[in-house]
């Protein structure tokens, strides 16, 4: 089984732990749902090739990797 990597990345509006905490698992969640993985998945062993994964970027942050950004 192959190892993959998926990227993904979340603007913040403020400086501040619980923001971070809340703003991190929206992308968790989204990169989970997108790819169709579960939380088993997440060392990241999967028989999905590479191709068939997106990298998550969210709110303001999709203008950090326009080229890959879904």
């Amino acid at each position: 089984m192959a190892v993959r990597a998926v990227r993904g990345a979340v603007p913040l509006e403020r400086d501040d732990a619980g923001h971070l905490a809340e703003q991190v698992g929206t992308l968790l969640t989204a990169v989970l749902e997108r790819d169709g993985l579960t939380a088993d998945d997440l060392i990241i062993e999967s028989d999905q090739p590479r191709a068939a994964l997106t990298h998550v970027y969210l709110g303001a942050a999709a203008a950090l990797r326009k080229d890959i950004a879904q």
